[in-house]
Parts: structure tokens; sequence; C-alpha cells
């Protein structure tokens, strides 16, 4: 379980990560595979979760892999994003991110990005559970 914000490790260097979001969370969650494109890692599959990282939230707007959506959407896991400004997890239905009208795709360099209300997302305790 994650215990200590997330935010207390920003500064350690992860030999897979080098202090990124998703390194950070590579070294304190318990994840079954990861999902990586050209640039690097950009979600963990957990046993009931897909976790992803941001640094931000944009005019209260979120953005997210694609990939790491259809792998939440088709195995019937849900979409947790852990949003480093706030230091606070926010649990997603990836099942609402691919039908919503209110959702979009756009590429952030070579990735396909689907971007969607941070509203959609519940909150989580400030602790992950490491068996999800």
């Amino acid at each position: 379980m994650i215990t200590k914000s997330i935010k207390q490790y920003d500064q350690r260097d992860s030999s897979k990560g080098s202090g990124t979001i998703i390194g950070i969370l590579m070294d304190r969650l318990k994840y079954e595979r990861v999902l990586k494109d050209k640039v690097g890692v950009f979600a963990l599959v957990t046993k009931n979760t897909v976790v992803v990282g941001k640094s931000y939230v944009f005019k209260d707007i979120v953005s997210c892999h694609v990939r790491a959506v259809y792998a939440a959407h088709n195995t019937g896991r849900s979409l947790v994003m852990y949003v480093k400004n706030d230091d606070t997890f926010y649990r997603f239905d990836p099942q609402k991110i691919v039908e919503d009208n209110d959702s979009w795709i756009n590429h952030k360099g070579t990735a396909k990005m689907f971007n969607f209300p941070i509203a959609w997302g519940d909150r989580l305790p400030a602790a992950l559970d490491n068996e999800e």
C-alpha cells in the first residue's frame, strides 16, 4: 500500500523512470505488466486496474494514452490516474471515456491521447491499495 504522499518521492532517482510519475509508481505498486510505446512506459496493469500518471489538470481536462484506456476497457479493469499537482488518485470508468461524445482523441507526439473531464473520476483515498 502506498501510505506516503507520492510527492515525497519526486526527487528520488529511479532506474525504472528517473523520477517520472510512472517510474515512482513502479517502485511502489505490485503490477502484472507494463504498457509502453517508443517513448517508454505509460501505464501499469495491476490485478484490477490500469494505473497512469499525470503532472497536472488543464482546464478541468486530463489526457491519457488511448492504449491505456482500451486496456482497461477490454479487460474489465478500472482506469486509475494519479495527478501529481493534486497528489490525488482518481478512478475512471473506461467505458464512459470510450463511448461518451464529450471525450475526444488528439495526438501528442507519436501517441494518441484520450481527453476527458477530470469530473468523470472519483477521488480515491490517499493510499492506493497495492493489491488492486
